[in-house]
């Protein structure tokens, strides 16, 4: 079977600082993964990375076969990877329902203001 994520071989390098060094792993489609280790470890760099928000250094990440390195952040969430971060709230004075709605946004397809209406429960016209 064919893994859903492949991580190969993945570096980063921060000035003279190696955060991650040669990272490899796999994640196949129906099962349920964890990533541990203590801080400093790399986790995050590695999640980063993955959601195109960093860079690696060297190595090579694929989604269903297909080799994303480098792809924008945007780029990586159209391809249905996605991430969320420790914060509780991403943007300060915003409710959940709103919070949630930001990221919500980019799997609907009415743009921002008629995904807003459509979760709202208003009906929004189509654009021509």
């Amino acid at each position: 079977m064919t893994a859903l994520l492949q991580v190969d071989d993945v570096s980063r390098r921060f000035g003279g600082y190696l955060a991650l060094n040669g990272a490899s792993c796999e994640v196949a489609v129906g099962q349920v993964h964890a990533l541990i280790g203590p801080n400093g470890a790399g986790k995050t760099t590695l999640f980063n990375i993955v959601s195109g928000v960093l860079l690696p250094t060297a190595g090579k990440i694929r989604f269903k076969g297909q080799d994303y390195t480098g792809h924008r952040p945007d780029k990586v969430l159209a391809m249905g990877i996605a991430r969320n971060f420790q914060q509780v709230r991403l943007v300060r004075g915003l409710s959940v329902v709103e919070n949630v709605m930001i990221g919500a946004h980019a799997r609907m397809n009415r743009g921002l203001l008629g995904n807003i209406a459509e979760f709202c429960g208003g009906a929004v016209a189509e654009e021509h």
